[in-house]
């Protein structure tokens, strides 16, 4: 009997003996919330998938040396995750002066709460400008926060092929965006 959910434990003992599925359903189970934890960081999606890419070959290249009676899978992963993001910003040397902070609380203001707002009607309008498969993968994947496999179900393509039309819509997203900023300037 083949087991549909496999524990982590069981998937890496799989992939530490090379079988690149086992570590594919990591990278699946894993993968937003890695990519999520890099973005907010930094707010770039196109360096946040590389360095989301760059997290799971590291992992992948290192997983005969980890040790999951010291550390949980996810929380490795995390690990890795941060310590590319601390590597990252001490080659960067970005120089911030202190009146660029801001501090946000829980409860954001009205104001904050406004500006939010408009950029989500930014976004939801930039959003209906672009085709209506690109449209409909991100919101599988972003908005339902549904994995590749999942969304390739849905939409009757091949797991390659939604992450290609991902690469598409989000580059289309990215230029409708641009757009509509220049109109509002």
């Amino acid at each position: 009997m083949v087991d549909i959910n496999p524990s982590d434990s069981e998937l890496i003992r799989r992939a530490i003996a090379g079988d690149t599925d086992a570590f594919g359903a990591l990278y699946e189970r894993y993968m937003t919330d890695i990519y999520r934890y890099i973005y907010f960081r930094l707010g770039d999606a196109r360096v946040s998938e590389d360095l989301t890419g760059t997290v799971f070959l590291r992992v992948w290249e290192s997983l005969d040396r980890f040790q999951p009676d010291r550390i949980s899978f996810r929380s490795w992963l995390y690990r890795v995750a941060h310590n590319l993001l601390v590597d990252r910003y001490r080659t960067q040397k970005p120089v911030d002066r202190l009146d660029d902070f801001t501090l946000h609380d829980r409860q954001p203001d009205p104001e904050h709460r406004l500006i939010d707002d408009e950029e989500s009607r930014m976004l939801a309008k930039a959003i209906s400008h672009i085709k209506p498969e690109y449209q409909e993968v991100v919101s599988l994947r972003f908005i339902s926060e549904l994995s590749h496999a999942e969304t390739a179900r849905i939409m009757g393509r091949s797991e390659g092929a939604v992450r290609v039309l991902q690469h598409r819509a989000l580059e289309a997203l990215r230029r409708s965006l641009g757009q509509a900023a220049k109109k509002d300037s």
